[in-house]
């Protein structure tokens, strides 16, 4: 039987690694605890001096190609039995796209920028804390930047009905289907179109969402998706009091980050929202008000 993927990070390996030091002529195997699904599920595994034993299951791994992930603590690494050496989780387009891990979900990064905030919370706890802020019972929710899916799955264990979710960059669907915390909602409502948010926005209904998860990349690299324009966009397609989640980061709250959220605050006012700052989520909550 072919051994499925095991996804490894840098904390594991090194637990595994210390494992195996302790192996001796008079104890060949050691069981342990650990997870390799980056923080999923924990299950005990065999520890041999070659190889890993889990789930009636057997993967080769060697000693160099744990030190490989030991050496790279920033990185992710899938693991097969069919593959010489571990495969970071990564792709190189116009810009760099990895997932990165954290001490619950991995986060994804571009071009060293991570999407989601890991001091507080994890990333799937932050989701949910910010889904928690727009979201109430049997709601549809359309999501102009979907990333890893997290806060679509969030939406939906938060009572939302349906996500209708768009996501442009390529990179980033990738890395959606290899991070084993997005597939969590393979079996929920949650319906993902790779295209454009300004168009696809544009094709819906007006009126057909009661909530709309706004969680654009950095101003750089795509400012059509901070233009008031864009917000009346949004703003079309929510239901009289309708709420929207914006996630913004945390700029310098000096300057030009002042500046860029005071912009920001101001196109969503001249949109047709009302608009409260929330810090410790990092974003704007609305409500649509025209």
């Amino acid at each position: 039987m072919k051994t499925p993927n095991i996804y490894l990070e840098a904390k594991v390996a090194q637990a595994i690694a210390q494992t195996r030091e302790q192996l001796n002529e008079a104890q060949s195997s050691i069981e342990i605890e650990i997870s390799l699904d980056l923080g999923l599920s924990t299950q005990s595994a065999l520890i041999t001096k070659s190889k890993i034993e889990f789930n009636n299951q057997t993967l080769q791994l060697s000693d160099q190609n744990l030190q490989t992930i030991i050496n790279k603590p920033r990185k992710v690494f899938k693991v097969s039995s069919d593959e010489e050496s571990p495969q970071a989780i990564e792709i190189f387009g116009e810009s760099h796209y990895q997932l990165v891990p954290t001490r619950g979900a991995p986060t994804a990064e571009i071009d060293g920028i991570q999407m989601h905030l890991t001091s507080k919370w994890t990333p799937f706890e932050w989701a949910e804390e910010a889904m928690r802020q727009v979201i109430r019972g049997g709601e549809r929710v359309f999501e102009s930047c979907g990333g890893l899916g997290y806060m679509a799955i969030q939406a939906i264990r938060l009572g939302a009905k349906e996500v209708q979710s768009c996501e442009l960059s390529e990179e980033m669907i990738w890395l959606r289907t290899q991070n084993p915390w997005s597939q969590i909602g393979d079996d929920l409502s949650i319906e993902l179109t790779p295209g454009d948010a300004f168009k696809l926005s544009r094709r819906q209904e007006p009126q057909s969402y009661e909530v709309i998860i706004h969680d654009p990349p950095r101003l750089s690299m795509a400012p059509d998706l901070y233009e008031t324009s864009f917000y009346k966009s949004l703003n079309r397609l929510l239901k009289k009091n309708g709420r929207m989640f914006h996630y913004t980061g945390h700029p310098n709250r000096q300057g030009s980050g002042k500046r860029f959220l005071e912009r920001i605050r101001k196109n969503l006012l001249d949109a047709g929202f009302k608009v409260s700052r929330n810090e410790d989520l990092q974003g704007f909550v609305t409500e649509k008000l025209k």
